[in-house]
């Protein structure tokens, strides 16, 4: 049986979301350095999916900013 996992995202502490925003901009920086990468991404764009993904980051920007 599957176990679902909160976490309180206020719990965590200031350190742990630095250092993994980081990590993960690191490994993105590095994914798109390859120009085959980058070929691929831009073709996924193309895809219902990779629109529909763009979609949803569009929305949430967009709720994002009515908040600040």
């Amino acid at each position: 049986m599957a176990e679902t996992v909160r976490i309180e995202v206020a719990a965590v502490p200031d350190w742990a979301w630095n250092s993994a925003s980081r990590i993960i901009s690191k490994s993105i920086r590095s994914f798109f350095v390859d120009p085959e990468n980058r070929r691929g991404y831009e073709e996924w764009l193309k895809t219902p999916e990779g629109r529909e993904a763009l979609e949803r980051d569009r929305e949430d920007r967009e709720k994002r900013a009515k908040r600040n």
